[in-house]
């Protein structure tokens, strides 16, 4: 218990690259590095979906869930067979896991998740192109790449530790035309900007509180339209309590159940 106690200790907000300023940082501290090496190794990039390390933190949607994720999507019917053909270049590069599923063929169950989200996305902003987004908590930027396969964006712009935007800037180099649109910042480069939409898929929940603050106080106030899916699983010490966000955004704030549900406690917030 002390052990716990000192990791979830606060740090000032300068330290955002530092460790233990989110919930994954606790989980483990390998994450960063490993993702500095899979950007300027390509044998280690090659395979960096399905390394042990990295699936501490993302790609471990399991089969059942993924299963879960398809039948939602189809049943939504936003999307046609082409659709899909776009969607599977995500699994080209990374080494991703990919399941056959009889319904679409071969796709990884986490990409599964990014289409998922993209229809929600659709759902309640209709038409993204020509957008501005924002987006905390990339990943390798897959999600990303989903939006940007269906929609011509006017920018993304994502948001990250140093070593997570290098990998997505090697993910993403390549796919062909998204150059021009990208732009790459860490927390304490960011400006306040008026963005279109904010996204983030399990990650601002996970940030202290401290941190929240600031992509509040420079994003979030400003963004038109915002999807955040918020898992609670912090400590109650950790981060606001879900019903805070409202007054903190200045915004009136839609929480809906996640469907389907990852986590029995998880929860969608739009405006």
């Amino acid at each position: 218990m002390k052990l716990i106690k000192k990791m979830l200790r606060p740090k000032k907000a300068s330290q955002a690259d530092n460790y233990n300023t989110s919930l994954a940082d606790t989980i483990s501290n390998e994450y960063p590095s490993f993702c500095a090496r899979a950007a300027t190794n390509d044998s280690v990039f090659a395979t960096f979906r399905t390394n042990p390390v990295y699936m501490q933190i993302l790609e471990h949607v399991d089969d059942i869930m993924g299963q879960k994720y398809l039948d939602y999507i189809l049943k939504t019917k936003r999307f046609e067979p082409k659709d899909f053909e776009g969607f599977r270049q995500n699994d080209w590069y990374g080494g991703a896991s990919i399941r056959y599923y009889k319904e679409i063929g071969y796709m990884s169950p986490s990409t599964l998740r990014y289409i998922k989200v993209l229809g929600d996305l659709i759902e309640s902003f209709g038409d993204l192109s020509n957008k501005d987004i924002c987006e905390i908590g990339i990943g390798y930027g897959g999600q990303a790449r989903i939006i940007m396969s269906m929609f011509d964006v006017k920018s993304y712009t994502f948001v990250d530790l140093d070593s997570v935007l290098s990998l997505s800037k090697k993910y993403l180099s390549h796919f062909n035309g998204l150059e021009n649109k990208l732009h790459f910042k860490r927390m304490e480069d960011l400006e306040k900007k008026n963005y279109d939409l904010f996204i983030s898929n399990y990650a601002f929940s996970e940030l202290r509180s401290n941190i929240q603050d600031i992509y509040i106080e420079k994003i979030i106030k400003n963004a038109k339209h915002g999807y955040i899916t918020f898992n609670n699983i912090a400590p109650k010490d950790f981060n606001y309590p879900l019903e805070q966000y409202e007054s903190l955004f200045g915004k009136q704030i839609h929480i809906t159940d996640e469907t389907p549900n990852s986590h029995p406690l998880n929860k969608i917030l739009t405006w």
